[in-house]
């Protein structure tokens, strides 16, 4: 949905719309269902990963490989980044548009700062316990269409991420309380 792959139809949510694409997948052996979930099968995600090596970069820990991307012509749509070195990833950020970022260790981090920069991202995944609450720099991610916040703490949302109109979904913690984001959202 966040990317814009799901094409809407008259008269249907386009959740159900992405649940048919799921089944079709399924039915042709591409995904695989357990219960409510799917997998990808090792040999799709194989091909998948060869296809789209110049778009998308896991990088974790004290991995170097962001350096290859520094004189090259950039164009890494995706990242998923596990660790606490932001700079690992910084030269990719600009036309950055999934950004999946794990922290790993215990030392305060500038999310203000990282949002300033995310221009274009229209998916973004936290995961961070110790990430309490947003900065107001959320409200400068306009083209934002998907926000997981499941794996953290925050329980108050900030009046900017209303601003946020391209907003789709917003994904928190069961022990986020509605409350806040009442507060937060005047409707």
């Amino acid at each position: 949905m966040a990317h814009g792959l799901i094409q809407p139809q008259p008269g249907r949510q386009i959740e159900d719309t992405g649940n048919q694409y799921l089944i079709y997948l399924a039915q042709r052996s591409l995904l695989q269902s357990f219960g409510s979930e799917y997998k990808m099968h090792s040999l799709v995600h194989s091909l998948v990963m060869a296809v789209t090596a110049d778009e998308s970069l896991c990088l974790s820990g004290t991995d170097k490989s962001s350096n290859q991307h520094k004189n090259e012509k950039v164009s890494i749509r995706h990242i998923a980044l596990i660790s606490d070195n932001m700079k690992m990833a910084e030269i990719l950020l600009n036309n950055l548009r999934t950004l999946l970022f794990i922290r790993t260790t215990r030392t305060n981090f500038e999310y203000g700062s990282l949002f300033m920069k995310l221009k274009c991202v229209r998916v973004l995944c936290l995961g961070d316990k110790r990430l309490r609450h947003l900065p107001e720099s959320i409200g400068n991610l306009k083209q934002l269409r998907y926000l997981d916040l499941s794996h953290t703490v925050v329980s108050t949302v900030p009046d900017e991420l209303c601003s946020l109109y391209n907003l789709q979904t917003l994904k928190l913690s069961i022990s986020f309380s509605s409350k806040p984001l009442q507060n937060a959202c005047r409707i």
